[in-house]
């Protein structure tokens, strides 16, 4: 276990890493902000890959439902919020993938 435990924080402790964790949470945050101005929601909140996006109607459960059944896993944890927790392992591509469930989910719910 301990060895273990070494591998993972030497993994977590390189540049590399946290650099990748820093640009796939900026392209998180930079997509749902665009998301955020096209559905006029309210706005984005993050700190890293955790990130929460603030809606302007209870539409949460709506949004977060189909995006499921697709195999990608969001959070719900008020009427009128959605929270991300992406791997610090995601990709670019999984990112994007997400943002364009995500898209269709919300235009879905509004329509």
């Amino acid at each position: 276990m301990t060895a273990v435990a070494n591998t993972v924080l030497k993994t977590i402790d390189t540049p590399e890493f946290l650099s990748q964790v820093n640009a796939r949470g900026e392209q998180l945050v930079t997509g749902l902000e665009q998301l955020c101005q096209r559905y006029s929601h309210i706005g984005v909140r993050s700190q890293g890959l955790l990130v929460a996006l603030q809606l302007k109607d209870h539409s949460a459960a709506q949004i977060a439902q189909p995006c499921s059944k697709h195999g990608f896993l969001l959070n719900a944890p008020r009427p009128d919020s959605l929270r991300f927790m992406p791997s610090l392992r995601v990709t670019e591509t999984e990112i994007a993938s997400a943002l364009l469930m995500l898209d269709n989910a919300m235009s879905a719910a509004h329509a």
